[in-house]
């Protein structure tokens, strides 16, 4: 069957069902997590870190491991790589810093490719996000513009095209100093016919070096 036949003939609103449960099974595959604050490193300082998270208490954790270096400027930028194989690499720039509150931008770019069994995954996502907070916690919002395509095994070979956009918010905490825990929740919502939110929630712990 030729790509977009079967995802046409379905209503948007089991369209957005679909994508919805999609997500949440395989969110391995764009990685949701924050796990950082608006903070940014000196230049030529790193860290590295490592967390778990998860959506909704039903689908097995996803593990990851990230490290960050200071450009300059108020800037830093990291790279972060997920069990199943989500590399995804981001840029964050302070826009504004006080004594107790900060903010930056963050822009992060996902990327997943797999192939087994005859079935073809390949997933990418662009992320704009804004936070804002100090060194020990932070919240904001972020954009996901996401899309996939493929090949499943699912009563005959089909083949698949997906593409949509959602908004999340986000919260954390940063315990520590040198060392810290991060455990935070962030929240996507669907934008489409089939209203609904996903929750997903992790721990993380960073050490800068």
């Amino acid at each position: 069957m030729k790509r977009h036949v079967l995802w046409a003939r379905l209503g948007s609103g089991w369209r957005q069902g679909l994508l919805w449960l999609w997500l949440g099974f395989t969110m391995g595959c764009a990685s949701l997590s924050t796990f950082q604050t608006p903070a940014t490193l000196e230049k030529g300082k790193a860290a590295i870190g490592f967390g778990a998270s998860g959506v909704n208490g039903s689908i097995p954790a996803i593990l990851e491991a990230s490290g960050r270096v200071g450009l300059g400027r108020q800037t830093d930028a990291g790279v972060k790589v997920t069990i199943p194989g989500t590399i995804t690499g981001d840029l964050k720039w302070q826009w504004y810093r006080s004594p107790g509150l900060q903010a930056a931008f963050d822009v992060a770019v996902s990327y997943f490719n797999s192939s087994e069994n005859g079935e073809d995954f390949k997933s990418g996502a662009v992320m704009p996000a804004l936070l804002v907070g100090n060194r020990h916690w932070y919240a904001g919002g972020r954009l996901v513009f996401f899309s996939s395509e493929g090949t499943f095994n699912f009563f005959g070979s089909r083949d698949f095209q997906v593409s949509t956009t959602f908004p999340g918010l986000f919260f954390g905490l940063a315990l520590g100093n040198r060392l810290q825990f991060m455990p935070e929740v962030n929240v996507y919502f669907s934008t489409g016919d089939s209203q609904g939110a996903l929750l997903h929630y992790g721990i993380g712990v960073r050490y800068g070096l």
